[in-house]
C-alpha cells in the first residue's frame, strides 16, 4: 500500500515538473502573471475603485506565482533559498487573500 502512494506521488511529482517545463504551458502562464501584474499596476490610477480591483487581480497573481515556486521547489528540493521565497509568497498570498475576503 505505501509503496503503491509512493509510486503515484513521485508520478505526479514528476508529471508537474515536465507539464511546467514545457514551452506552451510556460508561455501561458507567464503571460498571464504579466497581465494581471499590468492590471494592478493600472488600478494604481483609479482612485476609490483600486482597493477592490487591486485584491481581484493581486490574489490569483500571487497564488499562481506560489504555484510556480512550488514545482520550483519540487524540482530542487534541497534549495534552501527557493523554500524561504516560497513561504513568503505563500504567506503572501494568504494575505492577499484574507484582505479579499474582507472587501467581498
Amino acid at each position: 500500500m505505501s509503496d503503491d502512494y509512493e509510486l503515484k506521488k513521485e508520478f505526479l511529482r514528476k508529471w508537474l515538473i515536465v507539464t511546467s517545463r514545457s514551452g506552451k504551458f510556460s508561455t501561458v502562464f507567464n503571460l498571464i502573471i504579466l497581465s494581471l501584474a499590468l492590471g494592478t499596476f493600472i488600478t494604481l490610477f483609479l482612485g476609490d475603485t483600486y482597493n477592490f480591483l487591486n485584491q481581484c487581480l493581486v490574489t490569483p497573481c500571487a497564488w499562481m506565482a506560489a504555484a510556480r515556486l512550488f514545482v520550483f521547489k519540487l524540482e530542487f528540493p534541497n534549495s534552501r533559498v527557493i523554500r524561504w521565497i516560497f513561504r513568503l509568497v505563500l504567506l503572501m498570498s494568504v494575505i492577499h487573500t484574507i484582505l479579499l475576503v474582507k472587501y467581498l
